[in-house]
């Protein structure tokens, strides 16, 4: 934890924590997420905004995102 943040790992296949990894920020209750910072968690887990917003609403699975990252050569 970093003040007001916490930061989660993505965890390898042998369960260690990988390189990819995003921040949360503790925001007022009910506020909407902004352009930006979508942007900005995209880019922290490695993904597309389209497939970003596709893993929040859970269209994409643990080995569709797995398979995105080794396709962009992380170890995971």
């Amino acid at each position: 934890m970093d003040g007001k943040h916490i930061w989660y790992y993505f965890q390898d296949s042998q369960g260690e924590d990988s390189s990819v990894k995003m921040m949360m920020s503790h925001g007022v209750f009910g506020e909407t997420i902004g352009a930006p910072l979508i942007s900005q968690m995209a880019r922290q887990l490695r993904l597309t905004k389209t497939q970003f917003l596709d893993f929040i609403d859970c269209t994409v699975s643990e080995t569709d995102y797995r398979d995105i990252l080794r396709e962009q050569d992380e170890t995971v």
